[in-house]
């Protein structure tokens, strides 16, 4: 599942946000989308084949 930044509302984030969740909890989701990126820029920028990319359906 990719989740694209400018696609998350303020709605989504209320929902999240819900007791016992914390900014702390939403933190790791975002992080693990920053990291998933950056191997996606990594892969297309140096060729590398083994790299594994989600294809889009």
């Amino acid at each position: 599942m990719v989740i694209a930044p400018y696609r998350v509302t303020d709605e989504d984030l209320a929902a999240w946000l819900v007791p016992p969740r914390t900014d702390h909890c939403l933190v790791h989701p975002v992080a693990f989308g920053a990291i998933c990126a950056v191997e996606r820029v990594e892969a297309a920028v140096t060729g590398d084949v083994t790299a594994p990319v989600e294809k889009s359906a």
